[in-house]
């Protein structure tokens, strides 16, 4: 079973350009955490979702999407007081993101130790992301579970989000923090950049896997994607594809990348036991499930059956 850990929200996605003062939204059920678990779920692995879930009506909406995607929601907690975080999100001329969050003390961010779960023993794969890391006290609280249970494999996905947090000294001191502990990550060189805007992105991923994962994976939008390991880098070519928009890209291949890894229970095991063309096999199949997110408006993930098709052709 995979645990994620982080933020489940509401996008509230631009769907026109006026040239007026009004605007359209399309409200959808997001973050970046929510949307690994879901992307899990479509895959029919057995994920759950740690997080906070405020009661107002946005909350209800999300432990019922929860529900319906098939996620388990034993670690969901819910909160009384605490208002769902809403994220409104604008594309674009390339169809890429960009975020205004409103959240304060909202219940994704409001996770104190006394949330904390016992985890099963066939949980064997956790995984962080998001702003989560960084917004008390949800982000020490969740540091804390990554200490406690640090013999599982973990996986991390900053997923930097500057307009929740923009003080970059923040989650770099958090990460410096996290990536001794953790097992794979995941990062874009969009995130890599905003951290440190003066050096390459490839540089820093080697540094990154120097300070104890046993993979680091670099995605580049359209781009190629570079795994490293101790035993070199490895480059996959992303198809071409023709964009609607890519929200929800970075996630579809955090989860596929999670769900190959992990599907026989022993993801250790599996990253122990890789060769250069499994490996560069892994890539491409992510790869490929990203790009057909992008194909779709919204975090609108792959299920099974679509990756199946995908890869019959």
């Amino acid at each position: 079973m995979y645990l994620v850990c982080g933020e489940a929200l509401f996008d509230f996605f631009q769907t026109d350009r006026p040239e007026g003062v009004n605007a359209v939204y399309d409200a959808r059920i997001g973050g970046s955490p929510y949307n690994v678990a879901m992307g899990l779920a479509r895959l029919k692995a057995r994920a759950s979702l740690f997080t906070g879930v405020s009661h107002d009506l946005f909350g209800d909406r999300i432990v019922e999407a929860i529900e319906k995607e098939g996620i388990d929601n034993w670690a969901v907690v819910r909160k009384e007081e605490a208002p769902t975080t809403l994220s409104f999100v604008g594309l674009d001329a390339q169809g890429s993101p960009a975020y205004a969050f409103f959240g304060n003390g909202a219940a994704d961010r409001s996770l104190a130790p006394e949330d904390l779960p016992l985890l099963p023993p066939d949980v064997a794969w956790l995984h962080f992301g998001s702003y989560s890391l960084v917004t008390p006290p949800t982000s020490s609280t969740l540091f804390s579970l990554l200490e406690r249970e640090k013999s599982r494999f973990i996986s991390l996905d900053p997923n930097i989000r500057p307009t929740v947090v923009s003080d970059m000294s923040i989650w770099e001191a958090r990460l410096s923090a996290m990536l001794p502990l953790v097992d794979l990550v995941k990062v874009s060189t969009e995130d890599l950049t905003m951290l440190y805007p003066d050096r390459d992105p490839l540089d820093t991923a080697h540094s990154w896997l120097e300070d104890g994962p046993r993979l680091v994976v670099v995605t580049d939008g359209g781009s190629e994607v570079i795994g490293l390991t101790e035993n070199g880098v490895h480059r996959v070519a992303v198809p071409d594809t023709e964009i609607v928009d890519t929200v929800g890209a970075g996630d579809t291949f955090m989860a596929m990348l999670m769900y190959l890894l992990g599907k026989d229970g022993n993801p250790s095991r599996t990253v122990d036991s890789l060769n250069k063309d499994q490996f560069s096999s892994i890539l491409d199949i992510c790869a490929r499930a990203a790009s057909l997110t992008c194909t779709r408006r919204g975090a609108d993930l792959p299920r099974y059956d679509d990756v199946r098709a995908f890869l019959k052709d």
